[in-house]
């Protein structure tokens, strides 16, 4: 998997990116800010860390079942 998958796992749960307009952005859920204003590049990183705690917390409960 890469970055963009991990992104879609994030976003599937509700988390996203939203731009500023002058190439910083910040993550969120739903309407709560959860960091503040960076990169795009760093707030995209950080979504997709999000995604990918995401992911192997589901395969650990289907590991479990």
């Amino acid at each position: 998997m890469d970055m963009q998958n991990y992104m879609d796992a994030a976003r599937m749960e509700g988390y996203d990116v939203r731009f500023t307009g002058i190439g910083m952005g910040f993550v969120t859920f739903g309407p709560v800010a959860l960091t503040e204003a960076m990169d795009v590049d760093k707030a995209e990183a950080k979504l997709a860390l999000i995604g990918m705690a995401i992911i192997s917390d589901d395969v650990r409960k289907m590991l479990h079942q």
